[in-house]
């Protein structure tokens, strides 16, 4: 009695059951082969796209790439090639299963183990998708994970890898690499990469490319399902409108606010305050001003926005001060309403008594419009200074004493010159040593001793 020939046992697949073997038709096996073929050729492409997106100093000889040495293809090269490379893997290892049919599932050939592989990766890159999610992203796991995605012989999910690779190159800082690697998506998956273009869009901004980002960022923001996104490009394509350099494009740069503005979601705010600062550094103040007053009247008398809101408003009004001075008592009373809502916020405070005091040495006297309101401007400068702690800021803390202090010394009040250079001194801030050389050069040619 004939014995049944054992499969051999395999610690890694396990044991699949035996397939017999298959009775192949003639013209089932011209399929097979015309399936191959086409296999092979979408192969080659993609190893030629590979080939062409690398510059010619990164095309090294069959035996040179063998070697251990580290790579010298630019940043481009090994975006384009990781994103090829990928599904060209994935590709074949699918038409292989389905060219050898039954067989493929047995051990009378390796295919099916090419899919254990690939069924197993999919594990390894949800892994790193979730390391490179959240707020502390562990960038170390999710680079051991990628590495061995790389190296899998049938890795799926090739997009999925790809964006991978992205996060990780744009959580670590290259922006030249994380610009390559968005570049090669795009590419490679023109109709799904809507994450790809905002992160390009957005590193080209913050290396400076203006002209290049806004170009990416308005053509997403117009076509993106995303209303989050799609807004968070506009928003990003108005700042790299306004950084520009052209005057045309400083002007579209309102346009492009207005449509972030427009749309519901957490940027509005933002996105209408950054048009109203774009407004001011534009010296279209008259606008800015109209503009701030008409939005904060929409806004409740407890909104937290009315306080960044009053701080552009009044910066407008107090620039039109030496052409329109009734402005200057429009932001005096800005400054005035403001105070009441951060009373219990000191470094606010400083803030605004110091910006109160730099209005009213511009305001006539009301007794004697000859004379400036310096005496109120003044008391402004010098509350600040009527603490007993260490104040909660120091730049607008020193800015409030040593304007008190050029106050006193116009005035030629030396000894009270003296005691407030002292008193700023004391508080051992960034400019201590200035305050107490100060106090010294008064006392010596003054000839106080």
């Amino acid at each position: 009695m004939a014995t049944a020939k054992k499969t051999p046992a395999n610690p890694e697949a396990g044991t699949p059951a035996a397939a017999p073997a298959p009775k192949v038709a003639a013209e089932a096996a011209a399929v097979k082969v015309a399936a191959v073929k086409v296999a092979a050729v979408k192969v080659a492409a993609a190893k030629a796209a590979v080939v062409k997106a690398a510059p010619a100093k990164a095309r090294v000889p069959a035996k040179a790439a063998a070697q251990p040495a580290a790579s010298t293809g630019s940043p481009s090269a090994a975006a384009a090639a990781a994103t090829l490379a990928s599904p060209a893997a994935d590709l074949c290892a699918n038409l292989n299963t389905q060219v050898h049919g039954g067989i493929a599932i047995t051990w009378e050939h390796d295919a099916h183990l090419y899919m254990r592989r690939a069924t197993t990766l999919l594990h390894y890159l949800a892994a790193t998708e979730a390391a490179l999610a959240g707020p502390t992203p562990d960038l170390t796991v999710a680079r051991v994970r990628l590495n061995a995605l790389d190296a899998a012989p049938g890795a799926t999910g090739a997009r999925r890898i790809a964006l991978a690779r992205l996060r990780l190159a744009d959580l670590t800082g290259d922006a030249a690499a994380t610009i390559a690697a968005a570049q090669a998506i795009m590419d490679a998956y023109p109709a799904d990469s809507a994450e790809a273009a905002f992160t390009l869009g957005r590193n080209l901004f913050q290396t400076g490319s203006y002209n290049p980002a806004r170009l990416v960022l308005e053509k997403l923001a117009a076509s993106d399902s995303d209303p989050a996104r799609a807004q968070a490009a506009w928003l990003l394509a108005a700042r790299s409108a306004a950084l520009g350099g052209t005057p045309q494009s400083k002007e579209e740069a309102l346009i492009l606010f207005d449509k972030a503005a427009g749309l519901k979601g957490p940027l509005s705010a933002i996105a209408t305050l950054e048009k109203a600062g774009h407004l001011i550094d534009t010296y279209q103040l008259p606008e800015a001003a109209a503009f701030l007053g008409k939005w904060l009247k929409t806004l409740p008398e407890d909104d937290p926005l009315r306080l960044p809101g009053g701080l552009l408003l009044g910066g407008a009004l107090y620039a039109q001060g030496s052409s329109n001075p009734a402005s200057l008592v429009q932001a005096l009373a800005v400054y005035d309403e403001l105070l009441v809502q951060v009373k219990d916020q000191p470094a606010l405070l400083n803030r605004l008594h110091y910006l109160r005091g730099t209005t009213l040495e511009l305001l006539p006297d009301l007794k004697d419009p000859a004379k400036k309101r310096e005496t109120q401007a003044f008391q402004a400068f010098y509350s600040v200074l009527e603490t007993t702690g260490p104040p909660a800021e120091w730049e607008y803390f020193e800015r409030s004493g040593f304007r008190a202090l050029a106050m006193l010394e116009k005035a030629k009040r030396w000894q009270a010159a003296v005691n407030i250079a002292r008193k700023i001194a004391s508080f051992n801030g960034p400019r201590a040593a200035e305050a107490a050389a100060r106090a010294s050069k008064i006392q010596l040619e003054q000839m106080m001793w």
